[in-house]
């Protein structure tokens, strides 16, 4: 009897320690050591990774067993030098992967190729431990892991197949890039984050540009408070988020690549998009130009900071639907962004070719577009219906020209009920409205309703943000607030805070601002929201 009871506990045994709640990894860090989404700080066991792993590149050892920082790994499962314990571990579900701060990996050891999936309630994580870091390259404080390519491999940094699913990747740098790689290439795979990476020193070394830092995500998916900065790149190459992004992409901060966002995408909120640059291979440079609906029937795009410069012509800033077919049905919202300092076309809509692309509210965004043109006649239409209200646009009205329509009736000055607020430069910085503001084209705070033309001059488009909660909850509770002005870029730690500025609270009845923004008391100044200077 008691070897077969032997036998029973040994299988029982077995099938449970097969369960993701029964990983074999180690205690994982205790605490808020990461964020979720809207950049709440939250612990790994609120997200339901409890069973985990450490990797050091200088002290550990892929014999060791891994589960305490005494005893780590040198490499990470997908790693092409992971060996032994390491190599015999499979990432599952409630499993998290511990990198230690400042420690690198290079090409050698990238790309990471996985083929692993988590679940809803017990993501894999691949991050760190805000406590643990090789003080010898981090100093007296932490610093992130990195992971640099040295411009010498061919391999994506971070592979997933199409099936693969839940799984985060946090705080980490990567750098030593090249144009042929993509930093993240998901195939499709569903409901991935990538979060809090800092990813720089990239450079063009041939071929094509046709890559990007955020690659092919599935549904479900999340690019969130990331930082590619290309201020120390050869700034010529590689996008933000690229081909097909379902999910969204917001508090991401993108500077010196050719476009922003150059994707199928879903909703994208609350980015920054600065200093985009010539592609070495002839691509149209673009700030958020999005393809069509990645899933669903229709895009929301608002809160985002774009400033992309005059040194690409022949782009767009942002372009809704502009790669997709003709669709009647689509729904599409873009409100509170601030755009200036433009290069050529700043809002488009739809594909080259005729046809129906559906419904566009645009409302309460502040566009500036002295440097590049407001935008070249539109053809004979139209081809999509319009909203448009409570737009501050200087120095004149846009055209969305891109497949053809008649101008909307605020843009052509006909219709009724039209509270767009056109002005020329001379006037808008008479009233205190500039370039060199903290916030750009902001009310200074001596603006009253008669000394300057967006307080208390619109229309309330409570009904607009009602409609848009049914559709998105978050994107709907934005909407009844000014200009969140995206995240603010600490380049010394290289960090994000969302928001840049207060939300001030639109009213529930009566009178609304024009423009990005609703007045208030002034707040403290932002960080690294730079540009060309705009002057009469």
């Amino acid at each position: 009897m008691s070897k077969v009871f032997s036998a029973i506990a040994f299988i029982v045994f077995a099938l449970l320690a097969t369960r993701p709640g029964f990983a074999a990894g180690g205690t994982c860090p205790s605490g808020n050591t990461t964020i979720d989404p809207n950049g709440n700080p939250i612990s790994l066991s609120s997200l339901g990774v409890t069973s985990c792993f450490y990797i050091s590149k200088s002290t550990g050892s892929d014999t060791n067993a891994g589960t305490t920082e005494a005893a780590p790994w040198a490499h990470a499962p997908g790693m092409p030098s992971c060996t032994g314990t390491c190599a015999a571990t499979t990432p599952a579900a409630g499993e998290g992967f511990i990198l230690r701060g400042g420690e690198t990996w290079v090409s050698s050891d990238l790309g990471i190729n996985l083929n692993v999936s988590g679940n809803s309630s017990h993501p894999i994580y691949f991050g760190v431990d805000p406590t643990w870091s090789n003080s010898s390259a981090c100093g007296g404080s932490w610093c992130r892991p990195i992971l640099n390519a040295g411009s010498a491999t061919n391999s994506n940094m971070w592979l997933f197949q199409p099936n693969n699913s839940y799984v985060i990747v946090d705080n980490i740098e990567m750098t030593g890039m090249r144009n042929n790689q993509n930093g993240f290439l998901w195939q499709g795979a569903s409901n991935m984050r990538a979060t809090q990476l800092y990813i720089h020193g990239w450079s063009h070394t041939g071929g094509s540009n046709n890559v990007g830092m955020f690659t092919q995500c599935g549904p479900g998916t999340n690019v969130d408070h990331n930082i590619v900065d290309g201020a120390d790149s050869s700034k010529n190459t590689f996008n933000g988020a690229f081909s097909s992004c379902a999910g969204t992409i917001a508090y991401n901060y993108f500077s010196y690549l050719v476009s922003g966002v150059l994707a199928n995408t879903d909703v994208i909120h609350d980015n920054v998009v600065i200093h985009t640059v010539t592609s070495e291979d002839g691509d149209h440079c673009n700030g958020i130009f999005t393809f069509s609906p990645a899933s669903g029937n229709g895009q929301i795009i608002y809160n985002n900071y774009i400033n992309n410069g005059n040194s690409c012509q022949g782009a767009v800033v942002l372009w809704f639907n502009g790669n997709g077919s003709p669709n009647s049905g689509l729904v599409n919202f873009g409100f509170n962004n601030v755009m200036w300092g433009l290069s050529s076309n700043p809002v488009d809509i739809g594909n080259h070719a005729s046809g129906n692309y559906g419904s566009y509210y645009w409302f309460n965004n502040t566009v500036d577009c002295s440097l590049g043109g407001c935008g070249g006649p539109p053809p004979s239409g139209p081809y999509w219906t319009i909203h448009e209200n409570n737009n501050h646009y200087i120095p004149g009205p846009l055209n969305f020209s891109a497949s053809g329509g008649s101008a909307s009736p605020c843009a052509a000055g006909a219709g009724s009920g039209c509270t767009d607020l056109t002005q020329t430069e001379t006037v808008a910085n008479n009233q205190g409205y500039t370039s060199s503001e903290a916030f750009p084209y902001s009310p200074a705070s001596s603006c009253t309703a008669s000394s300057c033309g967006t307080v208390q001059a619109g229309t309330n488009l409570a009904s607009y943000c009602s409609t848009l909660s049914s559709i998105n909850s978050v994107a709907g509770t934005a909407c009844l607030k000014g200009t969140s002005m995206a995240c603010a870029y600490n380049t010394s730690n290289h960090t994000l805070s969302c928001p840049n500025d207060a939300t001030n609270p639109r009213p529930s009845t009566g009178a609304w601002d024009i423009g990005a923004y609703q007045f208030a008391q002034p707040v403290g100044a932002p960080t690294h929201l730079t540009g060309s200077a705009v002057t009469p």
